[in-house]
């Protein structure tokens, strides 16, 4: 059995687990090489790149575009979808009412929380990297949206009855820690939403 902290940490042996691409999606360019983890079998960058590196890549995550059409349309028709999708979800889980409290990990504008509070009134909060997608998130819907790494950010222990995470995952550097600081802040009874 491999330790949890063992995984994506492996010497590089057999050049058939190995594709290297160039950065066409950011127009900032660079080349990346990703492995296979024998452990888990995901695909992982080698080697990783420095937070400095990666943080580039995010900076423009969000067009200028993409903001003046939240500010015509602030909740998309994907977001009203996933938050209906959720309160199906928790119903099914009889959860739905026990839900007050509600963290968005990877929030961006925000519409996705909107959405869920229009449909089941809670307290929701959000995180995101990007601090001009959580400026425009707390402006349209006074979302309280903190910007930073996930585990480094200011919330209780124990404080969410349900954290959704949509295309974010994937994008952690270390998906273990932030699974066990998930752990840490969601309520006992709560839910995990990926």
């Amino acid at each position: 059995m491999i330790a949890e902290d063992q995984c994506h940490d492996f010497e590089v042996k057999d050049a058939r687990d190995r594709i290297r691409t160039d950065e066409r999606f950011w127009g900032i360019g660079g080349a990346f090489t990703y492995l296979i983890c024998p452990h888990c079998r995901s695909w992982t960058l080698h080697p990783k790149p420095s937070d400095d590196v990666l943080s580039r890549h995010y900076e423009g995550y969000y067009p200028p575009e993409e903001y003046a059409q939240r500010q015509k349309q602030p909740v998309t028709p994907v977001e009203r979808a996933r938050a209906r999708q959720v309160h199906t979800t928790l119903r099914s889980l009889d959860r739905l009412e026990s839900v007050r409290t509600v963290l968005d990990v990877g929030t961006g504008c925000g519409g996705f929380l909107e959405a869920f509070r229009q449909g089941h009134e809670a307290n929701v909060h959000g995180c995101d990297q990007d601090p001009a997608s959580a400026d425009l998130a707390e402006s349209l819907f006074q979302i309280e949206v903190q910007v930073g790494v996930f585990d480094q950010l200011n919330y209780d222990e124990d404080q969410f009855e349900l954290i959704t995470l949509w295309h974010c995952f994937e994008h952690v550097r270390q998906p273990q820690e932030t699974l066990r600081a998930l752990k840490h802040y969601l309520h006992p009874n709560g839910t995990l939403l990926m």
